[in-house]
């Protein structure tokens, strides 16, 4: 996928309207399966330029993974980049 579908992703679950009032108790979280290497190459300056009105929060970078908050006015959304291993290992425990 490319940086596009990305940041479209990200701005359309930051942009959901959620009517429930009990909302500002819970963390909306967005989590994008991506190859072991796209992973270690996520252009997330790029992804910030693009969405340049979003504020980017606790930016976390591990192994298998990448993390960060975004907001925007009143709404917040938690964006998890994984590796796609993860998926597999999840989708293997569901089988057994």
């Amino acid at each position: 996928y490319g940086n596009g579908v990305y940041c479209n992703y990200i701005r359309e679950y930051l942009e959901v309207e959620v009517t429930d009032e009990k909302y500002q108790e819970y963390l909306l979280s967005l989590r994008i399966y991506v190859p072991s290497e796209s992973l270690s190459e996520l252009p997330l300056k790029e992804i910030k330029h693009r969405l340049s009105d979003v504020t980017f929060k606790r930016i976390k970078k591990k192994r298998r993974s990448i993390q960060f908050d975004v907001k925007k006015g009143e709404q917040h959304l938690r964006v998890q980049f994984l590796d796609y291993r993860e998926l597999e290992q999840l989708i293997t425990l569901q089988k057994i």
